[in-house]
C-alpha cells in the first residue's frame, strides 16, 4: 500500500511513458531525416548537449519547454508542431488548416520581431 502524506491523499503512482515523449521523438527524427542532421549538428548550433538530444530520442527523459523551444526554432518550425502526432497534423478540415496557418504566421512574426529568439535577448542584455 502506498504511504499517505500530510494531507491525508496517497502519493503519487511510479507512472510509464508519456506518449507525447513517442510523437515528440518521432517528429524530431523525421525532420533530422528531411534535414539531413545529426545529433552534434543540433547541440552545437542551440548550445545543447548531445546526450540531451539522444535521451529526447530514446524517450528517457521528458523534455523541457526549453528543449522543444530549442529544437523548433533549430528546425524553423512552431514548437508545437513537435508535440502533435502526424495523423492529427495532417487532418484536412478547414478550420484546423487555417488554426494551424495562424499559429504558424503568429510564431513567425515572433521570431521576426526578435521576440521569440532567447539568444538575441541575452546577447543585448
Amino acid at each position: 500500500m502506498r504511504a499517505v502524506n500530510q494531507r491525508g491523499a496517497r502519493g503519487p503512482r511510479k507512472a510509464g511513458k508519456h506518449p507525447i515523449r513517442k510523437v515528440l521523438a518521432e517528429n524530431v527524427r523525421r525532420l533530422m531525416d528531411e534535414h539531413r542532421v545529426i545529433t552534434p549538428d543540433i547541440g552545437k548550433a542551440q548550445h545543447m548537449s548531445r546526450r540531451t538530444i539522444d535521451r529526447l530520442l530514446s524517450e528517457e527523459v521528458a523534455s523541457t519547454v526549453d528543449t522543444v523551444g530549442a529544437i523548433a526554432d533549430y528546425f524553423r518550425v512552431a514548437p508545437f508542431e513537435l508535440l502533435i502526432d502526424r495523423p492529427a497534423a495532417r487532418a484536412t478540415t478547414p478550420s484546423t488548416r487555417r488554426t494551424v496557418q495562424i499559429v504558424k504566421n503568429d510564431h513567425e512574426s515572433l521570431r521576426e520581431s526578435g521576440l521569440g529568439d532567447k539568444n538575441k535577448s541575452k546577447k543585448q542584455a
